[in-house]
C-alpha cells in the first residue's frame, strides 16, 4: 500500500464511520422514542387496557428525533470544534507541556532531535513535542494534518527508554501522519463525544429531576414527573453509545497499529528498537515477565525509586482521557487494564512477534529488570548491521537511479514509493545535513526573535548590495526590536549554506515560529512578503521558503485553512507542471508533454511565466485534489524532473514544497547529494 492508497484507505475509513455513526444515531433514536412511548403509555396513569403500543406516535418520535440530533450533533460539532486547532488541544488537554528547544535536558534533548531528523527525513513539517507527566510509556500522534500534528511523548518513555527504542516509537507516531491516521483518529473523537454526550445528559436530568421530587415532596406538591425516566433513558442510550463508539474504535485501531509498527521497522531498518520498546511496557505492566526480576519489589515500586510516578499515573488525567483519546497512543493507556474486550490495541507480544517473529519470554529484548535511566543503547546485533548495509546498498542504487543510471520512467516511479514513507539513509542523511549546519544557525532556530531573523536572512538578496541594504532598512524600521540586529548577526553564515541545508532549517523554525503571537505572525508574515518583493523579481528559491512558512503557519494563527475546495484543478495542475518542467529541463514542453500522456491528465502546456501568487494559488486549488487525482499529479510531477535522467537542486526543492503544501511528504532521498 504506498502513500496515496492509505490515504484513500482513511478516506473510505472515515465514510464507514459516517455510516456505524447514522446507525448508532438512528438506534439512540428507537430506543429512546420506545422507552418514552412505552413510559408514557403505562406510567402515566392511563389504563392498561386502553394502551396501542403499536401505535406510532408520531409527535413523539418527531420530536425524539429532533431532540437526540440536537443533542448528537452538538457534542460532535463542539468536539470538533476544539481539536480543529491541531493536536497541541489534545495534548495540553491530558496536562502536556511543550518542549521548548532550548532546553538543556538530555532526555529531552534526544528526543527533539529524533523528531527533527525524522521530520526533515520525511520532507514533512517538523511536529511541536509535548511531554505528558506520566511514568508509564506512551506516546501518540495528533493533528489534522501534517502541519499542525504534534506528537506526545510521556516522561517515563523519556526515561526508560534507550535512543533506538525511542526512535521505534516517533517512527510508528510519524506513520500515523503520514497514512492520515490523526485525522481519521480526531473525527472518530468527535462523532463519539457527540454519540456518549447523551449519556451524560442523562446524568444531570436524572439527578435535577430526583432534587426536584425531593423538594416537590417536602412541599406538599407531586404528580406525573417524566424527567427521571427520561433522565435514566438516556444513561442507557449513552451506555450504548460508549458500547458502540468502544467497537467503532477498536475495529478502526487495531489495523492501523500493526501496519504503523511494520512502518516503523521500514523506516528505521532495526526492529529490535520498537520491538524493545512493546516490550519494555509489557515487563512494567506485569504482562511480560523478565527472567531476571527482584522478587523483592514490583515494577511499580521501581518506578517509586526512580521518581517515575506521579497523580497522573494513579489516574486523575489518564483516567479523565484514556477512553476518549485510547486509539491515539502508542499503546493502551495502563488506566484501562489489559482485559479490555474492545481493546483499540492487539496484545503486546502478538505485536512483537509481528516485528521480530523469533520472539518469545525466554528470548527477551530486554534482559534485565533494572530500569534504564539516562542509558546508552547497546549497539544492533549483527544481523541488523547486515541488514543496514543491505539498506545503504539499496540507496547507492536509489542514488544512481536518480543521477541518470536507469530510465526516468522507472526512477518516477521510485519517487512515487518513497512519498510519505522514512528510510534509514534519508534519516542518516538529515542527521549529517544538520550536523553541517553552523551552531549559531540551529541555535538561531530555537528562540522566536532568532527565529525569525534567520528566515528574514534566508530571503537577503545574496546579488545585490543595494537591494539587500534596502531589505535590512525595512526590517530595522518595521520588525521588532532587536530582530534587525540579529538578522545581521546571522547573515554571513546564511550566506554560505549550501542550498539542500536551506529547507530543512525552515524545517526546523516552524516548531519555534508557532510560538508567536497573532500580531507578531502577522507583522512577520508582511515583512517576508515585502523583503521577497524587494527586488521586483521573485526567486523561486525565494518562494519555496515563503510557501513553506506561510502554508504551515498560516492555519495555526487564523485557525483556518489557507486554501478554498474552488478554482480550476486542470487549470492549476496544467500551471504547476509546465512551471516545474521549466525549472530544470532543456526541453521543457517534451518533459511535460511526456508526464501528461504517462500520468493519463491529458492537459497542454501554459506558457505563462513564474508568478508566485498565481503559483501559490494553484497549489492551494491542488490541496483539495482526492487522493487517486494527487497520485496523478505526483506520477507527472516526477516524470518532469526525471525526464533527462537526473535531479538538479532546485527541482528537488520544489518538488519538496510542491509536495508539502499537498500534505504528502517527499522524503530527504530525493534531494541531490550535496
Amino acid at each position: 500500500m504506498n502513500f496515496f492508497q492509505a490515504q484513500d484507505h482513511a478516506r473510505r475509513n472515515t465514510k464507514w464511520l459516517l455510516v456505524l455513526f447514522i446507525l448508532a444515531v438512528v438506534s439512540s433514536i428507537a430506543i429512546v422514542y420506545l422507552c418514552l412511548h412505552f413510559g408514557l403509555l403505562y406510567g402515566a396513569g392511563q389504563p392498561q387496557q386502553q394502551a396501542q403500543p403499536l401505535v406510532v406516535n408520531y409527535d413523539l418520535l418527531t420530536n425524539t428525533a429532533v431532540g437526540v440530533l440536537a443533542v448528537v450533533s452538538i457534542g460532535s460539532i463542539y468536539k470538533a470544534l476544539v481539536l480543529s486547532g491541531g493536536g497541541s488541544a489534545v495534548a495540553e488537554s491530558m496536562a502536556g507541556r511543550l518542549l521548548a528547544h532550548t532546553t538543556t535536558n538530555p532526555d529531552e534533548r534526544q528526543l527533539l532531535n529524533i523528531v527533527e531528523e525524522m521530520a526533515i527525513a520525511a520532507g514533512a513539517p517538523v511536529p511541536q513535542v509535548y511531554v505528558m507527566p506520566d511514568g508509564n510509556i506512551n506516546a501518540f500522534a495528533a493533528g489534522t494534518t501534517p502541519h499542525n500534528a504534534v506528537i506526545g511523548v510521556t516522561q517515563g518513555a523519556l526515561k526508560q527508554l534507550s535512543r533506538e527504542q525511542m526512535q521505534g516509537v516517533i517512527a510508528h507516531e510519524f506513520s500515523h501522519i503520514m497514512n492520515g491516521d490523526m485525522r481519521l483518529n480526531i473525527r472518530l473523537i468527535a462523532i463519539i463525544h457527540g454519540i456518549m454526550l447523551l449519556g451524560y445528559l442523562g446524568y444531570f436530568i436524572l439527578r435535577g429531576s430526583l432534587f426536584s421530587s425531593m423538594g416537590s415532596r417536602r412541599s406538599g406538591g407531586g404528580g406525573n414527573n417524566m424527567l427521571p425516566l427520561i433522565g435514566i433513558v438516556l444513561i442507557v442510550v449513552g451506555f450504548v453509545g460508549t458500547f458502540f463508539g468502544s467497537w467503532i474504535r477498536a475495529a478502526v485501531s487495531r489495523q492501523r497499529e500493526y501496519l504503523a509498527d511494520a512502518a516503523a521497522v521500514q523506516y528505521t531498518r532495526y526492529p529490535e528498537g520498537i520491538a524493545g520498546a512493546l516490550e519494555r511496557i509489557g515487563q512494567l505492566a506485569g504482562v511480560i515477565d523478565t527472567p531476571h526480576r527482584d522478587q523483592s519489589g514490583s515494577a511499580y515500586k521501581k518506578r517509586v525509586a526512580i521518581g517515575l510516578t506521579s497523580q497522573v499515573e494513579q489516574g486523575q488525567v489518564v483516567d479523565k482521557h484514556a477512553i476518549e483519546y485510547s486509539h491515539m497512543f502508542f499503546s493502551k493507556p495502563v488506566a484501562l487494564g489489559f482485559s479490555n474486550p474492545f481493546a483499540t490495541h492487539p496484545p503486546l507480544d502478538k505485536r512483537i512477534k509481528r516485528i521480530v517473529p523469533q520472539w518469545s519470554a525466554d528470548t527477551l529484548i530486554n534482559t534485565s529488570d533494572n530500569i534504564p535511566v539516562q542509558q546508552t543503547a547497546a549497539p544492533p546485533p549483527e544481523s541488523a548491521k547486515s541488514h543496514s548495509a543491505n539498506v545503504q546498498r539499496a540507496a547507492a542504487g536509489y542514488s544512481n537511479l536518480l543521477g541518470g543510471n536507469e530510465t526516468a520512467g522507472f526512477a518516477a516511479a521510485a519517487v512515487i514509493s518513497n512519498i510519505g514513507t522514512i528510510n534509514m539513509s534519508s534519516v542518516k542523511r538529515a542527521e549529517a545535513s544538520i550536523k553541517k549546519i553552523p551552531q549559531i544557525l540551529l541555535g538561531a532556530t530555537e528562540d522566536p526573535y532568532s527565529a525569525r531573523a534567520l528566515i528574514y536572512a534566508l530571503l537577503l538578496d545574496k546579488k545585490h548590495d543595494d537591494i539587500r541594504q534596502q531589505q535590512l532598512e525595512h526590517i530595522a524600521a518595521h520588525a521588532d526590536k532587536g530582530v534587525h540586529a540579529l538578522t545581521v548577526k546571522l547573515m554571513l553564515d546564511v550566506n554560505m549554506l549550501a542550498p539542500p541545508a536551506i529547507l530543512p532549517l525552515v524545517q526546523m523554525t516552524l516548531p519555534t515560529l508557532r510560538l508567536l503571537s497573532a500580531q507578531q505572525y502577522t507583522l512577520f508574515s508582511n515583512n517576508m512578503a515585502a523583503l521577497v518583493a524587494a527586488d521586483n523579481a521573485i526567486e523561486l528559491f525565494e518562494w519555496c521558503i515563503q510557501a513553506v512558512v506561510t502554508h504551515v503557519l498560516h492555519p495555526h494563527f487564523t485557525k483556518k485553512r489557507f486554501y478554498t475546495a474552488g478554482g480550476n484543478k486542470n487549470a492549476a495542475i496544467s500551471y504547476a507542471l509546465s512551471l516545474l518542467a521549466k525549472v530544470g529541463q532543456e526541453r521543457p514542453k517534451e518533459a511535460f508533454t511526456h508526464a501528461i500522456n504517462e500520468s493519463g491528465l491529458e492537459l497542454p502546456f501554459d506558457d505563462r511565466d513564474f508568478n508566485p501568487q498565481e503559483l501559490f494559488t494553484a497549489m492551494q486549488t491542488l490541496s483539495h485534489l482526492v487522493p487517486k487525482r494527487k497520485e496523478k499529479f505526483a506520477i507527472a510531477a516526477a516524470l518532469c524532473i526525471t525526464h533527462n535522467g537526473r535531479i538538479d537542486a532546485n527541482e528537488a526543492a520544489l518538488l519538496r514544497v510542491y509536495f508539502m503544501i499537498l500534505d504528502c511528504p517527499l522524503p530527504l532521498e530525493i534531494l541531490p547529494a550535496e
